[in-house]
């Protein structure tokens, strides 16, 4: 199987997902969706609907933030929500997880 990444471009009005494969390479997006963040309590909700019956086997995430990163936690603009990488790692299974501010992503 295909090694896969899952990225994010996280915001107050929309959460933007896809997975890229390595083979692939980082412009031809495997698949993609688009959420609207309001709509869901939390980045890891979003993240459990996206994974949701797909055969992929993550090796790894990052996610840009609307944001400031303080500890590899993140508090999203607009949202309520709190977003950290060891909790999103362990909702993707306990792959690696990078937040980055979304101006640096």
């Amino acid at each position: 199987m295909d090694e896969i990444y899952l990225a994010g471009d996280i915001g107050g009005t929309k959460t933007r997902l896809a997975f890229y494969s390595v083979a692939k390479g980082a412009y031809d997006p495997v698949e993609e969706k688009i959420f609207p963040s309001q709509e869901y309590p939390s980045l890891e909700e979003i993240v459990q609907v996206f994974l949701s019956d797909k055969p992929y086997n993550l090796i790894g995430a990052s996610f840009g933030i609307a944001g400031p990163i303080i500890d590899n936690r993140a508090r999203v603009t607009n949202l309520s929500w709190v977003v950290e990488e060891t909790t999103l790692s362990e909702t993707i299974g306990g792959a690696p997880v990078k937040l980055l501010n979304d101006l640096h992503a």
